[in-house]
């Protein structure tokens, strides 16, 4: 399972707290570290974050949510196989996973196809994000996809190309 390395629920909290983006602004950015690049895709809507990472071991989805869960629900959600439900206007998904604590709540980790990157590129109006936990959808958050289209477009280039990390 890939794992979220801290940079993403920080990167989502900075956005978030900074006001550097308004609720549901989808932005992209290219991050150059010392072992490699990365680029990435977040969004935000009360509190909650949905981020696309492109890496050389291939495109990881991570969706951080403020909603209370201790660490016994974590631990039950990751034993009944918990998954994330992507659903757009153009499909429909469900990405095995798993829920990693962090600082800032806690945040369902998977790797994810780029047929998901290709549906949101195609997808209007809104995907709608939620957890199934033993067949129950819970922290559900629906996301404009209002201005996505060059930032995902960018992402898919990036992952495209094959990024270096």
């Amino acid at each position: 399972m890939p794992n979220h390395h801290g940079w993403l629920p920080l990167f989502v909290a900075g956005l978030l707290l900074s006001g550097r983006t308004e609720a549901g602004e989808w932005t992209y950015e290219r991050v150059q570290r010392t072992d490699g690049d990365m680029s990435i895709v977040v969004t935000s809507q009360e509190h909650h974050g949905f981020g696309l990472k492109c890496t050389s071991g291939g495109l990881i989805a991570q969706y951080l949510t403020d909603d209370p869960m201790n660490d016994r629900q974590l631990h039950q959600a990751n034993a009944d196989y918990v998954t994330l439900a992507i659903e757009t206007d153009q499909a429909n998904f469900r990405l095995a996973g798993e829920l990693q604590r962090t600082a800032e709540g806690p945040m369902f980790v998977a790797w994810a196809g780029l047929d998901v990157l290709e549906a949101l590129q195609r997808a209007k109006g809104q995907i709608t994000l939620s957890l199934e936990v033993a067949g129950r959808r819970s922290h559900a958050r629906s996301f404009p996809l209002q201005g996505a289209s060059p930032v995902l477009a960018s992402l898919a280039r990036h992952c495209r190309s094959g990024p270096t990390l």
